[in-house]
């Protein structure tokens, strides 16, 4: 896995080393939140209880899919789009990955806090 997060900072604490993303942060991490170099990412929709965001491609401007809640697996999944073939590259899987583990862990902390509260 070389060179993989060329902006991180300290390459021993990048998420693309580690085997939970979340443990650790870089960058590459914090500035994927709504956006990187092929991908951008719109909230669609906000649900009472979730939200779903939009995949956009920075080159076309077309939709590649939707990251929404998937009841069945509780938690944050990407869905394609139907209209054509989606096809992704590792950087843009890994972008998404990274952008849904962030969306389940807010969502996860954000139920733990109202049980508790």
């Amino acid at each position: 896995m070389k060179d993989l997060c060329k902006t991180c900072v300290k390459r021993n604490r990048c998420p693309f080393h580690h085997p939970n993303p979340t443990a650790f942060k870089c960058v590459y991490y914090e500035n994927v939140e709504k956006e990187d170099k092929w991908l951008r990412f719109e909230l669609k929709e906000e649900k009472p209880k979730t939200k779903v965001y939009s995949v956009i491609s920075k080159r076309d401007e077309c939709e590649l899919g939707e990251i929404k809640w998937y009841p069945s697996w509780r938690k944050y999944c990407f869905f394609g789009t139907i209209e054509f073939e989606t096809v992704l590259s590792e950087d843009c899987m890994l972008t998404i990955s990274i952008f849904t583990t962030e969306l389940n862990k807010k969502h996860k902390e954000k139920r733990r806090l109202l049980r508790e509260g």
